[in-house]
């Protein structure tokens, strides 16, 4: 199956902020309670067996502060 870019680029965004360590981390189980997703959904994401919804991402960028745009011309 194909991933989209921006799906690529939202996974590791979230995964950069789930790191231990980080002053802004949390925990999984956290987060997916903060963005409505039942515990183990946003895994199974992370490891590509399972989509989510636009609803969903859009909580996502909410929370880690992303937004969606054309990427930048060389």
């Amino acid at each position: 199956m194909h991933e989209f870019r921006f799906i690529k680029d939202l996974k590791k965004a979230i995964i950069n902020h789930l790191r231990p360590g980080l002053p802004a981390a949390r925990s999984v189980r956290d987060f997916e309670r903060e963005i409505g997703e039942s515990h183990g959904n946003l895994q199974r994401f992370l490891d590509g067996k399972r989509g989510i919804s636009v609803q969903t991402i859009n909580r996502i960028c909410e929370i880690l502060n992303l937004e969606l745009r054309p990427p930048q011309e060389s």
